[in-house]
């Protein structure tokens, strides 16, 4: 006898159907963002990014400095997201925000006021990128 839709295999036992992903949602704490720390701050988050499937809301509302180097692993990370089919939310204090802006990179940043409009951000996004058909005819 046969299951619908997903089965372990062997068993024809119907499985739930898979549960989306989780968010990962990290906090940069850190005052300040610069050469001396960068590396420190954004290694782990991009081994956690690419584990979490770059699905990722990042919260720099605490920062109240960064430089090149920090702008430079956030450009890096949107950019593992993507390659990896998620989406970063970022989630910018005032200050990166301006560091945004002045660098001329809005439209390369999916941001939000908060954490909850960066969720309901990246479930939005992700829930049309999973409608999208993956197996297009040739």
């Amino acid at each position: 006898m046969e299951g619908r839709g997903n089965s372990a295999p062997g068993e024809g036992v119907p499985l739930p159907p898979p549960t989306p992903p989780d968010i990962l949602v990290w906090v940069l704490d850190e005052d300040e963002v610069d050469l001396s720390n960068s590396d420190a701050l954004f290694e782990p988050l991009m081994h956690a990014a690419y584990a979490a499937g770059g699905r990722v809301l990042l919260d720099t509302t605490a920062v109240t400095f960064m430089d090149s180097s920090g702008l430079d692993y956030l450009l890096r990370l949107q950019q593992l997201c993507r390659d990896v089919g998620g989406l970063l939310a970022l989630v910018p204090g005032p200050r990166v925000d301006r560091l945004i802006q002045k660098a001329r990179l809005e439209r390369f940043f999916a941001r939000a006021p908060d954490q909850d409009a960066a969720r309901a951000l990246l479930s939005a996004a992700l829930e049309a990128a999973d409608s999208v058909p993956h197996d297009l005819p040739e």
